[in-house]
């Protein structure tokens, strides 16, 4: 595995949503996970019931962390 999203600790409902998606939306656009991790994190500060320092939760361990799982789509994102 190049790289994996793991947390040290639970997540919270409301802060996992607003994480994954902002993860999924960055790696799907063509994002790097380093990236997509930045997005999440600061996709987590959003949430206006927050009460807990999330974005600490989720780690990124990665060999590449600049690594692009759907490079073709950033490619074609460029060209329109």
């Amino acid at each position: 595995m190049p790289a994996v999203i793991a947390t040290q600790f639970v997540m919270p409902d409301n802060s996992a949503h607003y994480f994954a998606t902002a993860v999924y939306n960055t790696l799907v656009g063509g994002g790097s996970m380093t990236e997509a991790m930045h997005d999440g994190r600061l996709a987590m500060t959003y949430d206006s019931q927050q009460r807990h320092p999330d974005w600490g939760i989720p780690v990124l361990y990665a060999s590449y962390p600049d690594l692009t799982i759907f490079p073709a789509l950033r490619r074609k994102a460029r060209r329109s």
